[in-house]
Parts: structure tokens; sequence; C-alpha cells
């Protein structure tokens, strides 16, 4: 026969939270003390972390597929203002018109794919 050990854990101290300063809220329901609150995170939250931008989501492919050897060309009609915002919110922060995004988008891409290619070899 074999017998088992249970080892008890003291009871969880629970905090009430009530107006009148009693031990037991109106709803009577505990809530638990925690290290800090949600707005205290450690947890970096950005504003618009929900928002995902599908042209530099797609951009960032066409880089991954030049950067395993694909020397085509990305033809599509987002890439001008997809490079656009990538130089701008880049560590470059440079701030090229659409227009000329337009004209020299194939120069911007393979800057972009060496661009990749460097911080890759950094580990960034």
């Amino acid at each position: 026969m074999i017998t088992q050990q249970f080892q008890y854990s003291q009871p969880v101290q629970r905090v009430y939270q009530s107006t009148t300063e009693s031990p037991i809220s109106e709803s009577e329901t505990p809530i638990e003390g925690f290290p800090c609150s949600i707005s205290e995170s450690g947890t970096p939250v950005e504003d618009n972390g929900n928002d995902v931008d599908a042209d530099q989501l797609r951009l960032r492919l066409y880089i991954q597929q030049a950067l395993r050897g694909d020397n085509k060309f990305p033809q599509w009609e987002g890439l001008a203002g997809a490079l656009q915002r990538y130089f701008a919110q880049g560590w470059q922060r440079d701030r090229f018109s659409l227009e000329y995004c337009e004209k020299a988008k194939e120069f911007l891409f393979w800057n972009a794919v060496g661009d990749m290619k460097m911080k890759e070899s950094r580990g960034c």
C-alpha cells in the first residue's frame, strides 16, 4: 500500500476593498494584493499595438526573400509608400517624398535589403 503525504500551504491573505472600511466589500468579492497594479506594468505597451501595416509586412517579406538570394525586384503598387515609411521609421529617419520614392524605388529597395543585412549582421 502506498501512502502519500500532503503538505498544506498557508492560506492566501486576501485584501478586501470597501468604502466603509469593513473587511468585506459590499459585493464580498476578495481582491488579492499584487506587487504592482496593471497600470504600473513593467512591460512596455505601444499605443497602436493592434495596428499592423500590411505594406510594411509585405516589404519585409520581399526583403527577406532578397536576403535569401531572390534577385527579383518586387512589382506591386504600394512599394513606393512602403519604402517611404521604412526609411522614415528606421534609424535613418529619412524623409523622402512619395514622388522620389516612386522614381527611385528600385534603388531604395536594394538599399533597404542592404540595411536589413547590416542589422542582421549586428544582431539587431
